[in-house]
């Protein structure tokens, strides 16, 4: 039986070939910006409109949580009355052997932020971000969705 990091080498080998290749006839994939147990995250490219994207895949052969987040975000676009800070999903589906979620791409994570500061955040800073974590948060739940997984890198600037 495979390693997971051998597995997980195999899976990146195979998307690394992917990259220039279109996806819906108009996202052209990129390099890889991320990875996780969940599959990868890659830069790519809007051919329509020219801009930066954040691509998505999950191997079919996992259970997959896309859908689910591509269905949170299109609920988010449609009914919060505070969007600001989501980022917006273009397209779900299936490119080859994996998920697929694109969206646009917005900037570094939290950790990598914090990380970059020396792990020192002023304290101005730190109710800033407290400020629009709780932002977030209220939308979320007022759309009666509950965020399980709160870790610094899973919020982005």
């Amino acid at each position: 039986m495979p390693s997971d990091r051998s597995s997980s080498k195999k899976k990146k080998a195979a998307l690394d070939k992917m990259e220039g290749q279109l996806i819906d006839n108009q996202f052209k994939i990129g390099k890889q910006i991320g990875a996780g147990s969940y599959g990868q995250v890659r830069i790519g490219l809007d051919t329509k409109t020219k801009k930066p994207i954040a691509m998505k895949f999950e191997s079919l052969d996992t259970d997959s949580q896309l859908k689910s987040e591509y269905d949170i975000y299109a609920l988010i676009q449609e009914k919060a009355e505070c969007k600001k800070g989501f980022p917006v999903a273009f397209y779900f589906g299936k490119f080859q052997n994996y998920q697929v979620l694109i969206m646009e791409l917005l900037g570094q994570n939290l950790e990598t932020v914090f990380e970059n500061c020396g792990r020192r955040f002023s304290l101005k800073t730190l109710i800033f971000v407290t400020l629009q974590l709780l932002k977030r948060f209220e939308t979320l739940h007022s759309l009666h969705i509950v965020f399980r997984d709160v870790k610094p890198e899973n919020f982005v600037l």
